[in-house]
């Protein structure tokens, strides 16, 4: 059987970027919808509300997804390492 640690660190990695991103797209969405009530001057509408509670919700989504991320290439990099250590 042939037990790599680079499948899971991949996958590590892959998570952290896309949480990254969702959080990098989300907080710009987040401004750009800030600026636009702003401009509205208090005439924030219960849709312009909502969108900004949905944008909330993404960018905790994407923190999650980059904390587990980081998670997994911790673990695989312990793996890695017992592994290492039992070999030698």
């Amino acid at each position: 059987m042939n037990v790599t640690s680079s499948n899971s660190l991949y996958a590590g990695v892959q998570a952290y970027q896309n949480g990254s991103r969702t959080v990098e797209k989300a907080g710009a969405a987040l401004a750009s919808q800030t600026a636009r009530n702003e401009q509205q001057a208090l005439g924030a509408t219960t849709n312009s509300q909502a969108d900004l509670a949905s944008e909330l919700v993404n960018l905790d989504v994407g923190k999650y997804q980059a904390l587990a991320g980081t998670k997994v290439m911790q673990a695989s990099q312990e793996t890695l390492g017992r592994l290492l250590d039992t070999r030698a």
